[in-house]
This record gives structure tokens, sequence and C-alpha cells, in this order.
């Protein structure tokens, strides 16, 4: 298959909750254009000659380390035009700014072209003790487009209704004028001033946000909002047996809520749907005494408890929010079952967004679904409200965005299963599905029609957003296999015919790459590459440039399809080996060789194809030409008297 650089999502989504899979809530916006935002605009009075970032595929991705150069915050942001070559048109908006427990700060900069935000493109700066240590996120570069809306609220809310038929809406939603990023089939993408609005509705059963275009009306892009799948007491739970857990005494028994970490387990059989909260007149799942006989509603019960006890044991995080916010579970919604909803259940779990903020869990159907309250389904709707709030926007729900954000719930999922360790194991939904045994496998993605290599075999074009919202459920299989390989470790040869072999560091330590990755790195529109930076980044941060780990995270995502592989550097190869300059800036890169015996060089681009074939090393200087090459990041590969080592060149001609 012929592996490109502009892989990565485009347009809309259609909502589609399939009984297959589990969803997640995407987080909204609250501001999009300049002068209704309340933060200071950053000039460009103190202006520096900063190393310009090489943007690695259509959506403006790019990350670069300026470790060394002794930068603040403002003489980077300052300096934001000159370094993407943008004209005054475009301003950048500090819009957040957050410290975290390794004490590195972040401080968050939307992108506005002509006062218009562009959604998804966002600068974060990374700093220690006020000093940058790099910089990554999405820009794009417009030119010469109109960003004057000629296409009403009024006129933009009456599509809408009409594209979903729905004749009332609930909430109160901004109704915005915003740049989108669209990408067409053959993978181009382009900024499109949009109207952009969130469409509420329970007849039927809508929660999207939908993008007009501006100039035609047409619906170009939609986004599922809905993302599927105290008194100590014991429980009979449907799948674990009997389990410890916390309930409520009151007047009438026992009920399962625990009040320390605010979880709270209705049965929802009687619910009706209600236009604020979704969901009123469910009732407490009720016991005389304080050990519960088996009942489903206990798994969701028991399985969210561990799932709290995890992020904060882990990660110190509080609840989904991180600001010990309710945690709301209900069982069997037979509402949501009816015609109107179209939702999927009973066979379904799935988390809804703000301001609902709650989880439900179907009843599964005889001959082939049991009840979906398996710990991992626990856990992955938990961490779908997680993403939605990780700082940064989340992780928009279609493409590779979508599927990074399936894969997170996945990842997570997985980690509490091993961490609670009651036969944890590599496969999501396990006991669930009564015939195919499980919805998808960490281990061996392909047992399920998901990939294991980045563009490889069952790869689903993000671009088609009519499939799976371009893939959410299926691509999430690559990510998903580079942590079970950073987990586990491994050998063998992915889709690109490519050997790897992978050391495994622990889940503990792969889940906190991945948890920083998400909450440090990853933008609302993150890609594959995003989160291949980003978690080489996490590494770095957690456990240094040189460690074990570091050299692990890089061969696992060789492994998928994106990257290169490293071994642990020998100081005689290292010591003996130069090249500059890097970046290489004028179609040359020189690699001065002070050593003996046999040498050999090959250039790779990211996704790992060779690009220049395998060159002699002679000792001395040696030139190779690159002026042929497009910008970005390669590696060249030496091989030195049998011993291998990759180095990572950035050509910026």
């Amino acid at each position: 298959m012929k592996k490109k650089y502009l892989s990565l999502n485009n347009v809309g989504a259609f909502l589609y909750i399939s009984f297959l899979f589990f969803a997640s809530p995407i987080q909204s916006h609250a501001s999009d254009r300049l002068e209704t935002v309340n933060h200071t605009t950053t000039t460009t009075t103190t202006t520096l000659k900063l190393q310009k970032p090489l943007r690695i595929n259509g959506f403006g991705s790019f990350s670069m380390s300026v470790i060394g150069q002794k930068l603040t915050v403002n003489q980077v942001s300052g300096s934001f035009k000159e370094m993407f070559d943008l004209d005054d048109d475009h301003t950048f908006v500090q819009i957040k700014e957050s410290t975290d427990e390794l004490k590195h700060s972040r401080t968050q900069f939307q992108h506005y072209y002509k006062g218009v935000a562009v959604e998804g493109d966002v600068i974060l700066v990374h700093t220690k003790a006020n000093v940058v240590q790099s910089i990554n996120g999405q820009v794009m570069d417009l030119k010469d487009v109109d960003a004057t809306s000629k296409l009403s609220s009024e006129r933009a809310l009456a599509i809408a209704k009409a594209a979903f038929k729905v004749e009332e809406i609930e909430g109160d939603y901004p109704i915005t004028s915003v740049f989108t990023k669209i990408q067409n089939a053959k993978g181009i993408v382009e900024a499109k001033l949009v109207k952009k609005l969130r469409i509420d509705s329970f007849e039927p059963l809508v929660m999207v946000n939908v993008y007009l275009d501006d100039a035609t009306g047409q619906v170009i892009k939609k986004v599922n909002l809905i993302h599927d799948a105290d008194v100590n007491g014991t429980g009979r739970t449907f799948y674990k047996g009997v389990q410890n857990i916390i309930v409520d005494s009151f007047d009438g028994g026992f009920r399962l809520r625990d009040n320390g970490r605010k979880i709270e387990t209705y049965d929802a059989t009687d619910a009706q749907y209600s236009p604020r909260r979704l969901l009123t007149g469910a009732k407490d799942v009720i016991s005389t005494t304080s050990n519960f006989e088996s009942n489903a509603a206990v798994d969701a019960h028991w399985g969210m408890e561990h799932t709290y006890d995890y992020y904060q044991e882990m990660f110190n995080r509080l609840s989904y929010d991180g600001e010990q916010s309710v945690i709301k579970n209900y069982f069997n919604p037979v509402v949501l079952e009816s015609e109107q909803f179209e939702s999927g259940f009973p066979n379904n779990a799935a988390a809804f967004p703000h301001p609902y903020n709650l989880m439900v869990y179907g009843r599964g159907t005889a001959n082939y679904m049991n009840p979906v309250v398996g710990l991992d389904v626990a856990g992955h709707e938990f961490t779908h409200m997680v993403v939605e709030n990780n700082g940064t926007g989340g992780l928009a729900y279609y493409g590779e965005s979508g599927a990074l954000n399936e894969s997170f719930a996945d990842i997570f999922g997985t980690a509490i299963e091993f961490y609670v360790n009651i036969n944890p194991n590599w496969t999501i939904g396990e006991n669930i599905m009564l015939r195919e045994g499980a919805m998808r496998s960490m281990s061996k993605p392909k047992l399920f029609r998901n990939p294991n290599t980045y563009q490889g075999q069952y790869w689903i074009n993000p671009a088609n957003l009519d499939e799976d919202y371009g893939g959410v459920h299926y691509n999430s299989g690559v990510q998903n296999h580079w942590f079970y390989l950073l987990t586990e470790g491994g050998s063998g040869v992915n889709d690109l015919n490519k050997n790897y072999t992978v050391n495994g560091i622990g889940i503990e330590k792969a889940a906190r790459i991945a948890y920083r990755n998400l909450t440090t790195y990853l933008t609302s529109e993150a890609t594959y590459l995003d989160a291949y930076n980003g978690a080489l980044l996490s590494a770095k941060d957690l456990y240094g440039e040189s460690s074990a780990e570091y050299i692990a995270v890089e061969n696992a995502w060789y492994a998928v399809g994106i990257g290169e592989r490293m071994s642990a550097s020998t100081n005689e190869i290292t010591s003996s080996l130069k090249v500059y300059p890097n970046p290489a800036n004028n179609g040359t890169v020189f690699i001065n060789a002070e050593l003996d015996g046999n040498a050999t060089v090959e250039l790779y681009d990211l996704l790992g194809k060779r690009v220049i074939k395998t060159t002699e090393i002679n000792k001395g200087e040696n030139t190779i030409n690159v002026q042929a090459l497009a910008n970005g990041v390669y590696f060249l590969k030496f091989d030195v008297n049998g011993k291998t080592h990759s180095e990572k060149l950035m050509i910026n001609n």
C-alpha cells in the first residue's frame, strides 16, 4: 500500500451509535471569535531568530525542541508569526496556563486568522523553571482567505435542524464562525470558513457539532458527541463474583452510592428522558442489607470505584475532570431503546458529554450480548470523559483524532483491569460478546479486523467519515498495539515488511507515558504523527532521552509503522559520527566520520519508506544531497561494523 503523510481526518461524521462499540464525549469550545476571548493577544515586539518548525502533515502538526536557548514564553510567543512565516492577518491568543506534577508548565495559544479562530490550531509552549523546553501543536497557513461570514445564525440553525430532522433542540449553545480543517479523498487539507453549532435533541436522540460551509450552507462536517461502550458492603457482581464495594445506608436500607468517591449508580429501567438531565426518574439500586445480590449494576458500581482509585493513585486525578465531580452510572436505560433514539441500546454503553456528564450501560440481549458492564467497559467510558477534560480541548471524535480518543479509552480500560488484577487480559469487552468473545484485541488487533500497522491492513481512510466516523473504532488498533508492545515487548514483521523488536517496560510505565501524552502534548485535532511525537516527549520528560523507556517508545512506534527503530547507542558510534547542519536548510547534509571499518547510511522518512538507498561512508567528510526531498522529519540509519544507530534528521530546504 502506498504511504503518504497526508492521511488524516476530514469531513464530518454522522450520528451513529453502534452496538459493537463504546463511545465518548467531545469538549465544546466556549469561544471562537477573537473579540469574545478575554485574554491578551500576543504581539511581535520581542522577536527572535528562532528555528522554523517543520510542519509534518496537512494539518500543520509540528514539534520542536528549544532546549539550551534559554527562551521565555513571551519571547517565543512574540515570534510565532516569524517562525511560521505568517502575515499580520494571523494572531495568537493565550488561552490557558497550567503546571503539572513534574513542575513543568504549559501555556496554550489559540490561532486566529482575521479575528476568526482556526479550530484545532493550538500551540503548546512547555517550560521548566520558566525556561522554554519545547513547542508543539498545529498551525495552518491561511492566505488571502475571506473571513467575512455570509451565513446568518438563524439560517444555519434551520439548515442543521432540517439535516437531522429535529424540531426542538435542547440547551442554549453559541453559533459561531470558525475555520475548520477539511481533508479531501486525496488527503489534501484545507481550512474552510464555517458556521459551527451544537445540536442536542431527544426526539430523535442527537448530540452533535455541526459545521456548515459559510458560502453554500452545506453541512460539511458532523462530529458526534456521544461516544459509545459510605458503608462497607459486598456485592455479587455479574462477572467478578463477590467483591467489596462501598454503599450508602439510609432509612430504607442500603443503596449503591459511594459518598467518598462521589459515585452514584442507578437503575434506569423506569427512567424517562429529560430535556436538561437526559434521564429522570431513575431509581436507587437498593438492598435490605449491605450485601447486594447478583446484579449487573453492582459491576458498574464496583468497576467505577476501582476506576476512580486507579486514576487517583496513578495520576492524582480526582474524578473525570480532576475536580471531584459526581460520577453517575445508569444501568438499563430502557427509554433509550425506542425507535426514536436509534441508540444501539440495550447492546451498548456510552458516555454523554457536558452538561450531562453521565454513563449508561445496556442490559444486552439473549444469544448476543451479556450486560455491558465489564470492568474494562467502566474504565473505557470513564476515560472518554477524562479525554474530554484533558486540558487541551479533548480529541475530536472523527478521523485520526477520534481513533486516538478510542484508543486511550481502551488503553486505560485495560490498564485498570491489570491494576485490579483479577484475570486481566488484552481484549476489550471479553465475556460480554456471546459469539465473538470480545470486541477488540490489543495484542492481536487483526483478529477483529483492526489494523496493527499505520495505514496497513484493515486501515480505514480517515477521510471517509461515513464509515465509523473515519475508522475511530478500527484505526484505534494501531495505538492499542503500540501500547501492548510497549508494555509486554515483542518482535515480528509489520505490514510494511519491517522487522521489529521491542523490549517491554511494564504497564505502569507505559500508562504513565500514555497519560502524559494525552494531558500534555495532544491538541484536539491530533493525528498519529502528533501522538508519536508526544509519546517521545512524554518518555523524555519522565525517564530521559537516553533511557530504556524512551528507546522502547520509539521502537514500539516503529513496530506499528511510524518512525525509526532505535538501539542503545554505543559511545564508539555516536562519538565517531557528526551530522550537520541539522536541520538541513540548503539541500546538503554533511557526515563527518572518524571511524575504522565498514560503514553505510540509509535515509528513511517518518513512515519508514527508504528515500535514499544504502550509501557507503568513508573516513572524513561525506556529503548527502537532500535537495529533492520534501521538508520534514527523516531518520539516518547507520550500520558500522554490524552495529546499527539511528539519528533524526530535520530537512527544511
